[in-house]
């Protein structure tokens, strides 16, 4: 497991649970006192993208940088809440590892950073994993489920607010930290 106590890793039950926007809520909240990095992961391949850079492109994972805040991807809504860098990596869960060394390898990453996966809590320490799901929700999904014992808090998303404010979560220099 790799410590990171410069990450809080957002993940949820599914579609539609409000991940984006909390992680976009966050980055405007702390992105006036640090450069924030976001970091957005799919298991899934995707076709290619305008307004993104490859960075790194094998037969397991892609790395790709984005560029545009105008589109209506996920990683270009964090690029227009203020984060300093998004990085978007498409890897299946058994090349996630490869793939998160390979960008840190690469890229020097400083500051706070803000990670939306599910997979990455298996991978990744970080100081705080915060798991999303919507009040009326009947199934979890598996990897929620198994996630769960993990998470610092489960936050409730009924389609408009978040139970925990992006106020309650600082940024100290190094760690993050959720108010008591």
């Amino acid at each position: 497991m790799i410590q990171r106590p410069d990450f809080m890793i957002i993940s949820g039950n599914g579609r539609n649970t409000g991940k984006t926007s909390f992680v976009c809520r966050m980055i405007t909240t702390i992105g006036g006192s640090y450069p924030v990095t976001a970091i957005k992961v799919s298991p899934h391949f995707h076709p290619e993208r305008s307004g993104d850079a490859i960075l790194i492109r094998n037969e397991h994972f892609i790395i790709r940088m984005e560029l545009s805040s105008k589109k209506p991807k996920d990683s270009s809504l964090m690029l227009a809440a203020g984060a300093a860098n998004v990085y978007y990596i498409e890897a299946i869960d058994t090349h996630l590892t490869e793939a998160i060394n390979t960008l840190f390898r690469k890229v020097r990453i400083e500051g706070p950073v803000i990670c939306e996966s599910g997979g990455m809590r298996r991978i990744i320490e970080p100081s705080i994993f915060i798991l999303l799901n919507k009040p009326d929700t009947i199934k979890e999904k598996a990897g929620f489920t198994e996630l769960k014992p993990m998470a610092d808090r489960i936050v409730m998303f009924d389609g408009e607010e978040f139970d925990l404010q992006p106020e309650d979560i600082k940024f100290n220099g190094a760690e993050w930290l959720l108010k008591a």
